[in-house]
């Protein structure tokens, strides 16, 4: 990718926002947004996009997540909700910096993701056997550092196997966007001291 710019690191955080809210959704009530569950996914297969935008089929592709970004930002985020949202957020993100800290586990994540990019392009980016394997990568690869992202939700549904696999490979999908985000220049001091910039590319729409 070409040079970065503080619309890239918007993006990139608005895809974690994105994946937060898909797995609370599904955890919450066995469902979520179909067309951005389609995008985050798909984000996981796109590793030689030209641009940051391209990962998500363009700036409309993270609509969802732009509007979870915008309502943090604009302090609209006062719901259990909204709460468990930042919490997945900040714990993607501590995940990131967990595999920076293992470059061996990111090789390895990368090669399983590349064997997975070969099931979607025989079935699809969001075929049960796509979702299964992703679930199934994060559970041997991100699912063993010594920090443990918590998820709240109905029991039935985090005992479902199927919803527990579409949660994973949503996270899976989430971690990947916290790699990107770190990798075109975002940190956590922007989250403290740069909210007006995000604010002012959220702006624009």
């Amino acid at each position: 990718m070409s040079k970065f710019t503080f619309e890239d690191i918007v993006l990139s955080f608005a895809g974690i926002h994105q994946a937060a809210m898909l797995v609370q959704e599904v955890a919450t009530t066995g469902n979520c947004n179909e067309a951005a569950f389609n995008v985050t996914i798909g984000s996981l297969f796109h590793l030689d996009s030209p641009d940051v935008p391209s990962i998500y089929g363009g700036k409309e592709g993270l609509r969802l997540g732009l509007t979870s970004l915008t309502a943090t930002l604009t302090s609209q985020a006062r719901t259990v909700f909204d709460k468990q949202i930042a919490r997945l957020v900040l714990s993607m993100i501590q995940v990131e910096r967990h595999l920076q800290r293992n470059p061996d586990l990111l090789v390895v994540l990368k090669r399983k993701i590349e064997y997975a990019k070969n099931q979607a392009d025989f079935f699809t980016e969001t075929h049960s056997t796509v979702i299964n394997t992703l679930a199934k990568i994060y559970e041997d690869t991100i699912g063993k550092l010594s920090f443990k992202i918590g998820i709240i939700g109905k029991r039935e549904l985090l005992s479902n196997p199927e919803a527990m696999s579409k949660i994973r490979a949503i996270l899976l999908a989430g971690i990947r966007s916290a790699v990107l985000w770190q990798q075109v220049g975002g940190n956590r001091w922007q989250l403290i001291f740069g909210r007006r910039q995000y604010k002012a590319v959220l702006a624009k729409g």
